[in-house]
């Protein structure tokens, strides 16, 4: 028997979709890990924009890109007996590449949506910490696409557009989900 979980990475760029790809897996059975979770512990909160990414890349640059996943294994290492994984937030292909030496090679979702939808929803959302101004948030995507972001999504397994309907957006990611996880057993 196999007792590899399934392991799918989720990539994409701020307000793209992730946290909601991440929300309908786990109704799906899995069990879900935001990569942004340490960014608190990691880069305080209440700083300005600017300093915040300057802060993150410094660490990303002193620890080859892994500064999140680490941060994060611990933790997911406890849920391993889960069958099903999702790891939320990708942006460096250091980060899938920790996954794939430490947990086994995930499938790689990557999630995309236009840059006015994904501006628009940074406002609605307004993150205290997040990007206030458009100027702001073209810096925050120059910023993750630099990274390596691009790359990601480019190797992806799986790519979902995110600028339409919410249920075309679903019906989209159950489909994949639907091609990835083995059948349910008959009764």
């Amino acid at each position: 028997m196999n007792t590899q979980p399934l392991i799918i990475v989720v990539a994409g760029a701020s307000s793209s979709g992730k946290g909601l790809v991440a929300d309908l897996l786990r109704v799906h059975g899995f069990t879900a890990f935001e990569l942004s979770e340490p960014l608190p512990r990691l880069v305080p909160p209440g700083i300005p924009f600017q300093e915040r990414l300057d802060r993150l890349s410094k660490l990303y640059d002193e620890t080859g890109g892994t500064i999140l996943i680490r941060a994060l294994l611990e933790k997911i290492n406890a849920h391993q007996e889960n069958a099903k994984l999702a790891i939320i937030g990708a942006r460096q292909q250091a980060e899938v590449d920790e996954i794939t030496k430490t947990l086994g090679k995930p499938i790689v979702i990557g999630v995309y949506a236009t840059l006015d939808t994904r501006f628009k929803r940074s406002i609605e959302r307004a993150r205290p910490d997040g990007p206030l101004t458009r100027t702001d948030f073209l810096t925050l995507t120059f910023w993750e696409y630099s990274l390596g972001l691009a790359r990601i999504l480019c190797r992806a397994d799986y790519l979902l557009e995110n600028s339409g309907e919410r249920i075309e957006f679903e019906l989209s990611l159950k489909k994949i989900l639907l091609n990835i996880t083995p059948p349910l057993p008959e009764q």
